[in-house]
């Protein structure tokens, strides 16, 4: 089975809200860069942003350590990050990484319904 590609689409609501990133395709080794420098962007910025993974078909090992590197960040920034609907074989990749990505990086009430 091919690729399916990686998308990222911007819900930047009013200040004082949170970023949504909506994330849908393969999130491979190639693209692991792009999600953490765009997630670290709004950081930065010092805005809360959830990362939506509902349409995401596969994430690798590198995806989830460049978000869990973004949380390290938000943490130290006194920012939230959220990451909301891992893949399903997310599990499989390592029960250790899944728990830390349900546990360290989601946290926050975020209810992405809402926007």
């Amino acid at each position: 089975m091919a690729p399916t590609d990686f998308r990222l689409q911007l819900d930047c609501p009013r200040e004082g809200t949170p970023v949504v990133l909506g994330v849908t395709g393969d999130v491979d080794d190639r693209n692991a860069a792009v999600l953490h420098d765009v997630v670290n962007l709004f950081i930065e910025r010092g805005r809360d942003i959830a990362v939506d993974l509902a349409g995401v078909e596969s994430i690798s090992p590198a995806s989830v350590s460049a978000l869990m590197h973004a949380a390290e960040a938000a943490r130290s920034d006194e920012t939230s990050l959220a990451v909301r609907n891992p893949p399903p074989g997310t599990a499989s990749m390592s029960g250790d990484t899944y728990r830390r990505m349900a546990v360290d990086l989601d946290p926050y009430p975020i209810d992405l319904n809402s926007f």
